[in-house]
């Protein structure tokens, strides 16, 4: 099994899954009324080969529930420097060091590289 997050575009088969999805986003958190994160999932897919069609067709889900990773998606360096980042702030959310109020006044290149 791949070891450490998944790419975007990533297409995966989940534990008792039919139906293989396609990686589309990334660290997904569910809220609770207070705005505090509820849950906080590694990934969030769309069926495959069909894509996004209805938001909900959308399903959040973690490493641990994948069966099998049909295919790795795109990495170039850009992604490979995101991965720590984005994986900071998941472990962030999930052990309450980081709030998503925090992530929204963040600078949105934060912990990315920067242009020019």
């Amino acid at each position: 099994m791949w070891n450490g997050m998944l790419p975007i575009g990533s297409v995966v088969l989940l534990k008792e899954g039919t139906i293989p999805l396609m990686v589309v986003g990334l660290c997904q958190t569910t809220l609770n009324e207070d705005q505090s994160p509820a849950e906080v999932y590694d990934y969030v897919g769309v069926p495959y080969p069909v894509g996004y069609t209805r938001h909900d067709e959308m399903l959040q889900f973690d490493h641990d529930a994948v069966e099998r990773v049909l295919a790795v998606g795109f990495m170039n360096e850009e992604m490979l420097d995101y991965m720590p980042h984005i994986q900071r702030i998941m472990d962030g959310l999930r052990d309450g060091s980081i709030t998503p109020e925090e992530l929204m006044e963040a600078p949105s290149d934060e912990g990315g590289k920067s242009e020019g």
